[in-house]
Formats: C-alpha cells, sequence, structure tokens
C-alpha cells in the first residue's frame, strides 16, 4: 500500500505480519505499547492517528508463545517462523504452559523465516479474556483479573494455537480499542506502521516527537492558569493530567 503523510513528517503504511517478521528496519521504526496505551487514551490523538492510517497497528513488543495446554518446547512455530528456544530459556521454563516469551526486536529472520534472537522477559498467557493490570515495561494485561472499571486495565487476545510476532492496538472493538491488546495477528491481516519520511529520523519515538514538544508547551500553559485548546477540543483537568504523564513518558523513552 502506498505511504501517506500523516503530517510534515510522519508518514504510515500497511504492512503485512511477514515483513514485521522479515524487514528488521522496519522493527526499528515501529512504536512501543506503551506510547500507543497513551495515544488511545487520548481522544484527539487517538482520531489524529486514526485518521492518518495508524490503527489499526503493529506495535512493539514482539511475543512468542506455544499451543494452549503444551508446556514450552525447543521451538515455536507460527506462520512459516521458527522461533528455537534459547538454551538458557529452555532451562529455567521447558515444559512450563502458558509461557509467554518477549523478544527483543532486533532478531534475525531470513528468508526461510528462521527466528534468531534474545528473549528478554517471561511472562503469562491469559486466555480467559478477562481484565487485567498491564506489565510495566511491555504493556501486556498481566496477574490477577481485576473488575473491568478498574482504571487501565486492559483485556488481553491470545490464540488458542502458538503465536510469533507484534502485538496490535487500536482495533474498533471494546472503548473504541483503547482497552485492548492482541497477540494473535497473523497475514490475513495488513496493519498500520508509521515511520519518518528520512531514513535518518527512524527512531523509538518517531511517531510522538513533534506531539511530545507540543505537549510540553501546553503542561507549561496550563500549569501556568492558562485553558488550553487541542484542535476543537478543550482540555480539562483529567485531560491535562494525562497529557502531563504522557509527556514525561515520551521524555524518558526519548533518551534511550
Amino acid at each position: 500500500m502506498e505511504a501517506r503523510k500523516i503530517d510534515a513528517e510522519i508518514v504510515t503504511r500497511k504492512v503485512s505480519w511477514t515483513e514485521t517478521i522479515t524487514n528488521k528496519e522496519l522493527r526499528k521504526s515501529m512504536t512501543h505499547n506503551n506510547v500507543v496505551d497513551a495515544i488511545l487514551k487520548s481522544y484527539p490523538l487517538r482520531e489524529k492517528y486514526k485518521a492518518g492510517g495508524i490503527f489499526p497497528g503493529w506495535v512493539l513488543p514482539f511475543v512468542a508463545y506455544p499451543k494452549q495446554g503444551e508446556g514450552l518446547g525447543e521451538t515455536i512455530c507460527f506462520g512459516g517462523a521458527t522461533f528455537p528456544i534459547p538454551d538458557d530459556v529452555l532451562r529455567e521454563y521447558g515444559g512450563k504452559k502458558d509461557t509467554l516469551l518477549v523478544l527483543d526486536e532486533g532478531f534475525d529472520a531470513g528468508p526461510d523465516l528462521m527466528i534468531k534472537g534474545k528473549v528478554v522477559k517471561v511472562l503469562t498467557v491469559h486466555r480467559d479474556e478477562e481484565w487485567r493490570m498491564p506489565d510495566l515495561e511491555t504493556g501486556i494485561p498481566q496477574g490477577q483479573s481485576v473488575p473491568y472499571n478498574t482504571a487501565d486495565a486492559l483485556v488481553g487476545y491470545f490464540k488458542d494455537g502458538p503465536y510469533i510476532g507484534a502485538l496490535a492496538r487500536g482495533f474498533n472493538d471494546l472503548y473504541d480499542g483503547r482497552r485492548t491488546v492482541y497477540a494473535t495477528i497473523g497475514n490475513e491481516w495488513a496493519l498500520g506502521v508509521a515511520s519518518y519520511e528520512s531514513q535518518a529520523g527512524i527512531e523509538r519515538t518517531h511517531l510522538l516527537r513533534k506531539d511530545s514538544m507540543e505537549l510540553e508547551e501546553f503542561v507549561a500553559r496550563m500549569e501556568n492558569g492558562e485553558g488550553i485548546n487541542c484542535g476543537t477540543y478543550r482540555i480539562g483537568k483529567e485531560d491535562f493530567e494525562f497529557l502531563k504523564g504522557l509527556a514525561k513518558t515520551l521524555q524518558t523513552t526519548d533518551g534511550k
């Protein structure tokens, strides 16, 4: 699909699951789930990026998990791709059911889709579609189930079978896609990915670099007692607190 501009710097295009696996440079330009989660919680930002073709879209991190009821074995296979489990992970988690492996997105995968890479975190696959709080590093729902109206609670969707791939966010489902995280999407979908036009501009924070500067200005003005308009939407106290937290998140992410 032809790329299109959201603004002067950011372009989006639809890419397949296969391309996310084989295109290492593309993976460098993908945005993290935690940042996209912040966008989805803000109506103005959500609508802006939805109109730009980012949603539904691929987000970091990449994950891999075995078939329901099966313990972690020597490999996980999905969509023609194979991920040999690193020895250190296999020694500690081999045979364990519902194991969710979080992969470093810098992995290598040739035309044969044989994935060589590191596991950076091990979580749990929850297939019961209950509400849970997000893991702080990945944004994937984890831990004990909580009431649906718990602030920041999310629902995770996983396949009964095995899976290897990126997370996906922004489907037009529960709460406008704000509260659902998918680890299920294969080549039946082409989802959005955004990047700068210039290769030199591809960084983890590509999606919100411009908004980060605007948010810093917004926060400063609001703290000085001024009202702020974001397009046609008035930003009240609750949204201000959100934007303040988002600006802080962006500053932290930008430094990595």
